[in-house]
């Protein structure tokens, strides 16, 4: 049994299931890593260290001088040793034992992590061809990655905040956030999932500025596309038309839009305009309401219709006195939100439709 209590760094990084968690996502320990900082919050600043060690051996760039990564790794394991007080942690070259030849692979890694986030390394010429999962660079202290894979990329920021970054798609963000500034730039697609922060997290993105504090949006905007595609997950987004000479300032943040979970903006670039919709599959944000079990018998419209508003977050819009002598004998546990429109709406001879990112309910009634 793991006494993840005494968890250091070096647990962390010798531990198959958080490293394979932190690679890929997902899986059976999904849950358990995933809540694990609510179970043992002391950890968290041996997790995070450890979350971009592991990250960083995935972007290795080999242009980095192996000396200058060799003086990084001595200065990583002195370091390392003081955190583990009665560990004392050689460097190969002093103690050439099997414990430290498994510590170097993550120690070298680390120090390419370190002179990423600290500007020591500058890209000033192209990198070469290499099986790498994502062609890197850096510039001044801006950070550029490119997903050449067929995968998603996860991307871990400096305040925590999570991105995965589909491919052929490119990000640029600072090595380090400062208190004053949270902003990234994306050519593609990318699914953001933001920490919380008394300063606004901004996507540049297709002509478009998306501005959140904290929350979970998709932003797809690919060069060849004709329009600009912001969708929430979770939370409230503000998105509005960049300004041509690209300050937020300068920005049209008075016509942009505000959405919310399971709604989406679409920005048309040929004429500049925003459209608010619903995303394509509103997924359930709220369990009170079982529709697995729930029956409903000879039940009124209306009271359907709020449970589904209770649910999925949207607003449904129609004629109160209208549909009132409306009643209904259903089951709505398999159908997603549309196609529980579709049986409720094909039952009383009525059609829906999406306005405005609000569903609209249109018919002669009951």
């Amino acid at each position: 049994m793991k006494d993840y209590n005494t968890y250091t760094l070096k647990n962390f990084l010798e531990d198959d299931g958080f490293r394979d968690w932190v690679q890929r996502k997902g899986g059976p320990e999904e849950p358990f890593w995933r809540s694990f900082l609510l179970r043992y919050p002391g950890k968290k600043a041996a997790l995070r260290q450890a979350e971009r060690i592991i990250l960083a051996a995935g972007h290795r760039d080999p242009a980095i001088d192996s000396r200058e990564i060799r003086v990084e790794a001595e200065a990583l394991l002195e370091q390392i040793s003081v955190h583990e007080p009665g560990r004392a942690v050689e460097t190969q070259e002093k103690q050439e034992g099997a414990h430290t030849r498994g510590w170097l692979p993550w120690i070298m890694a680390a120090c390419i992590a370190a002179f990423l986030m600290t500007n020591h390394f500058l890209a000033d010429k192209p990198a070469p061809p290499r099986e790498a999962s994502a062609a890197r660079s850096l510039t001044s202290n801006l950070v550029k990655t490119r997903n050449d894979t067929d995968k998603p990329l996860r991307i871990l920021l400096s305040d925590n905040s999570e991105v995965f970054l589909s491919p052929s798609s490119t990000l640029s963000y600072p090595s380090h956030f400062t208190d004053s500034s949270r902003t990234v730039h994306l050519t593609g697609e990318a699914d953001f999932s933001v920490r919380k922060g008394s300063t606004p997290f901004m996507v540049y993105a297709g002509g478009v500025i998306t501005k959140v504090l904290g929350t979970r949006f998709v932003v797809r905007a690919f060069e060849k596309d004709q329009n600009t595609t912001i969708r929430v997950r979770t939370g409230t987004v503000s998105v509005f038309e960049k300004g041509k000479s690209g300050p937020l300032k300068k920005a049209k943040e008075n016509s942009g839009l505000i959405i919310t979970a399971n709604q989406a903006a679409v920005f048309e670039k040929s004429v500049r305009q925003f459209t608010k919709t619903l995303v394509s599959d509103p997924v359930r944000l709220s369990k009170a309401i079982d529709f697995e079990s729930k029956r409903y018998d000879e039940t009124q419209l209306s009271k359907i219709l709020s449970d589904l508003e209770k649910a999925y977050g949207i607003s449904i819009l129609f004629d109160r006195e209208q549909f009132e002598k409306c009643r209904i004998t259903a089951t709505l546990a398999d159908e997603n939100l549309y196609q529980k429109l579709e049986m409720l709406c094909k039952s009383i001879g009525a059609v829906y439709e999406i306005v405005d990112g609000q569903i609209l309910i249109l018919g002669k009634g009951c």
